[in-house]
């Protein structure tokens, strides 16, 4: 008999703990939820922002677009999804199809905006750098479709093994894994985030460091006076600090969920492996996954803070709104923006 009751207390207690994990998983998920929310609002603000100015039209803010656009299917995804992943009496069938749904869209929008930030800084380098360059003159235009084309073919191609190998578990329908991390699987694991993520890191460290190396150095030919020269040395440095603020909280952000799948790929040892020998390393990995989700709902409040034109007709818009509200006469005030931008269009 004590035998027989030591037993069903083990079983009782792994009931408990698989009970402790999935109310932690649903936990994780719901959070995501508000944040999502908010990044979704903030997005839709920028982007009717960018599409109600023509001065939006240039190339530079027709990135930043899609980088908002592929930000909104993110946050529409993790809002649906992680809000019907809470849902404990999930199908097998069901839950391995929307997790593999959800793993490839997630991943697939990270790797666009990404992408799209590294062609913006290209064509800042351009800009600022090389603005005379025949290349740059005479086909850019070209160069922004076919840079866009290459980088949404090179995502989706990066994350389409993943509506393949990711499952659910029988008793657990609603936790997204890989349970058998094979040499293909963490083959995979390796070289999408070398795509994803260390290639693009170091592209825009290089390229944002040739630009902050140019605008510690550069005279403009015919300003010798002192004042101008100045306020020319100040906007470079503050150009300087932009950069650097943009590049890091997109890296710093990020970086743990790739770090993460590394481990992974590495030990051979899936999320449910991991979080059954090592509770804190599956916290880890989860709130690593969530940072990750949550770039998406952080962009477009970089847009508004540091992008001077996005943040000066977001003020007009608010502002125009509160007087209309208090005022029956609907007066319209200019919109019209200037190049003080934290990614300048800058002609030599």
């Amino acid at each position: 008999m004590d035998g027989i009751e030591i037993m069903n207390q083990s079983i009782d207690e792994t009931i408990n703990v698989s009970h402790d994990f999935t109310s932690i998983n649903t936990y994780a998920y719901l959070s995501v939820v508000p944040f999502s929310s908010l990044g979704l609002l903030a997005n839709l603000m920028v982007l009717y922002i960018l599409t109600s100015d023509k001065y939006f039209s240039k190339a530079t803010y027709y990135l930043i677009r899609m980088t908002v656009i592929s930000d909104i299917i993110s946050n529409l995804s993790s809002i649906i999804g992680y809000i019907l992943m809470t849902k404990s009496n999930m199908n097998y069938g069901i839950g391995t199809v929307f997790c593999r749904l959800i793993a490839f869209i997630i991943v697939s929008t990270y790797g666009i905006s990404i992408m799209n930030l590294c062609m913006i800084s290209l064509d800042r380098y351009f800009a600022i750098v090389k603005p005379l360059s025949p290349l740059y003159r005479s086909h850019k235009k070209n160069m922004v479709i076919v840079g866009q084309i290459i980088s949404w073919i090179t995502v989706t191609t990066t994350a389409s093994p993943l509506i393949a190998i990711v499952h659910v578990y029988h008793d657990d329908t609603t936790f997204c894994d890989l349970p058998a991390i094979t040499t293909t699987i963490s083959a995979y694991i390796y070289a999408s985030s070398i795509i994803l993520y260390y290639i693009p890191s170091l592209t825009l460290i290089s390229i944002y460091f040739k630009i902050m190396q140019h605008q510690r150095v550069y005279v403009q030919p015919g300003q010798i006076n002192h004042g101008q020269l100045q306020r020319n040395r100040m906007k470079r440095r503050k150009l300087i600090k932009m950069l650097i603020i943009i590049t890091s909280i997109y890296m710093i952000t990020t970086w743990p969920y790739f770090a993460t799948g590394l481990g992974i790929a590495t030990t051979h040892k899936s999320l449910r492996q991991i979080r059954e020998s090592n509770f804190v390393f599956y916290v880890l990995a989860i709130v690593s996954f969530i940072a990750t989700i949550a770039i998406s709902a952080i962009n477009p409040f970089i847009y508004l803070i540091f992008d001077y034109n996005i943040r000066k007709k977001f003020t007009f818009l608010v502002r125009w709104h509160i007087y209309r509200t208090h005022d029956p006469v609907n007066r319209m005030l200019s919109s019209r923006t200037t190049n003080d931008l934290i990614l300048p269009d800058v002609n030599y």
